[in-house]
């Protein structure tokens, strides 16, 4: 792949948007997300018991029915504990049989509740951002100054005045100032986070195709599933890790975005995809240490790390993000459905009995499904690893000082190792201390090379590609941007990669 700074071919006949198509487009493209939540809406109210008849804007009253609902089965527990005390009474225990049958049913539906009423409150949030976007189509000069960043950070690259920018900034500094210290950087115990799983990980499998026609499917972790298990493990004592299930990636030293999946880390799988001396992932036989810096669902690093599983590579994968609950929430998870994916048909019916991996061997018709970790299954995971000489590192925190940074990831100066990132320069600050530890990762190896996704320009934030390659040029290194097809589609975004000078 060469490197080049040149707009593609055809972009110059290409028509540019006014800023007022922009945004115009940017609004249209808010209202199909809010139609798609009360898609999903409909969906779920069919399949949560009783619920079907329930409207749209009732998240209080199911709140109510919730209370309500933990009221019977704090009766329905002092119960069984009273079946339990007659021990010798043979109508006390089918009572009590019975019990404890109706109070599992009611726990479960309470789950299935708590999972309703958070996206009752999304959707409500949706249908607000929805009035707002049809306010502004049906009178847009009225909106003229705010239009830029009405929505929130996600998705919400608009390019706007220079006016709209500054004051959009303000508030942004001012948080920045006001930000807690950062976290220390810290790596994780696998077994630990191993243990913190559920008992069952739902998934769907993305399709991922590159320009040149490579194919693959990835899994990842469902959204719900994750907030299904926050809110199992909620105590009350804490909203950080509910708040953190949104659409925001710049609250400065708390939370990074690192659920959901961007765009730009699609947009680095599929250039991996089609890199290398054949056009594919054959480059990789030459690494021997892949770092994803501000992973999150860690997709660029699943598709390396089932190529390194299917080809027997035996490698260092270090995954980092501020977040250390994402790491095991969804990195973690994310690893262990692809590993999963890549069993033969004997070692899967092994591992998970006669139906094998549902990730391995899927329903052609289906794209989602449900992975049950039993202690066999969790045990052979972590044997494939040691067998195929597979060492990963989960760190979370802080990449500043990079002296803490680099003594917790694993390095020897004769490694080739491979620094990937997205999203991850969106902010001044951001991108300083992403570039400061970018480049003590590349400099303590023999060969050291960086692939960077991101957009063009963060508006309001302040974060830019330009600024990045300045910033890589003052502390000894070179960025280049490379072609490839399909960045500059919707928001403009670019692939560089990074050498020491």
């Amino acid at each position: 792949m060469t490197s080049s700074q040149s707009p593609p071919p055809g972009a110059a006949d290409r028509p540019r948007l006014t800023e007022a198509q922009k945004k115009e487009n940017h609004i249209r493209s808010e209202q199909k997300r809010r139609e798609a939540i009360r898609d999903g809406f409909d969906r779920l109210a069919s399949i949560v018991p009783g619920m079907e008849g329930q409207g749209r804007s009732e998240a209080v009253v199911l709140e109510a029915t919730l209370q309500h609902m933990r009221e019977k089965i704090s009766e329905r527990q002092k119960l069984i504990e009273a079946g339990k005390a007659k021990a010798m009474d043979t109508a006390g225990w089918e009572l009590s049989r019975e019990t404890v049958t109706a109070c599992e049913t009611m726990k479960s539906l309470e789950k299935d509740l708590n999972a309703f009423v958070f996206v009752l409150k999304e959707v409500d949030m949706v249908d607000s951002m929805g009035q707002k976007c049809t306010t502004i189509l049906d009178n847009p000069a009225a909106h003229r100054v705010n239009m830029s960043f009405s929505f929130g950070f996600a998705g919400d690259d608009i390019e706007a005045d220079t006016e709209d920018v500054s004051q959009s900034t303000q508030p942004a500094a001012a948080a920045a100032q006001d930000a807690p210290p950062p976290v220390p950087a810290q790596t994780h115990n696998l077994d630990e986070l191993l243990s913190s799983l559920p008992d069952k990980l739902s998934f769907t499998l993305t399709t991922i195709t590159s320009p040149l026609g490579h194919t693959v499917r990835l899994p990842r972790r469902e959204l719900f599933d994750v907030r299904l298990q926050l809110m199992a493990e909620d105590d009350g004592t804490s909203a950080a890790p509910l708040a953190g299930l949104d659409d925001s990636d710049v609250r400065t030293n708390i939370y990074e975005g690192g659920y959901k999946t961007w765009e730009c880390s699609l947009d680095l799988a599929r250039f991996l995809m089609d890199r290398g001396p054949r056009k594919d992932l054959d480059d990789l036989v030459r690494v021997d240490h892949v770092v994803e810096m501000g992973c999150g669902t860690a997709v660029p690093s699943l598709l390396l790390f089932q190529y390194a599983l299917r080809e027997g590579l035996g490698m260092y994968f270090t995954l980092t993000d501020y977040n250390a609950d994402v790491l095991r929430l969804v990195t973690l998870p994310n690893l262990l459905l692809t590993w999963a994916g890549t069993l033969d048909e004997t070692t899967s019916r092994e591992v998970f009995g006669e139906a094998g991996s549902p990730v391995a061997f899927p329903n052609a018709e289906e794209e989602n499904g449900d992975l049950y970790l039993t202690p066999t299954v969790l045990e052979a995971f972590k044997r494939r690893l040691t067998e195929s000489g597979l060492t990963l590192t989960l760190l979370s925190g802080s990449w500043l000082p990079t002296e803490t940074l680099l003594s917790l990831v694993p390095s020897s100066q004769e490694m080739n190792t491979l620094v990937l990132a997205s999203e991850t320069i969106y902010s001044p600050t951001s991108l300083v201390a992403f570039t400061d530890a970018m480049v003590a990762l590349m400099r303590r190896v023999k060969s050291g090379k960086a692939l960077v996704a991101a957009k063009r320009h963060y508006f309001g934030v302040g974060g830019s590609v330009d600024e990045f390659r300045q910033e890589c040029g003052r502390k000894g290194c070179v960025a280049y941007e490379m072609e490839f097809e399909g960045l500059e589609a919707g928001v403009r975004r670019a692939i560089c990669e990074v050498q020491m000078c």
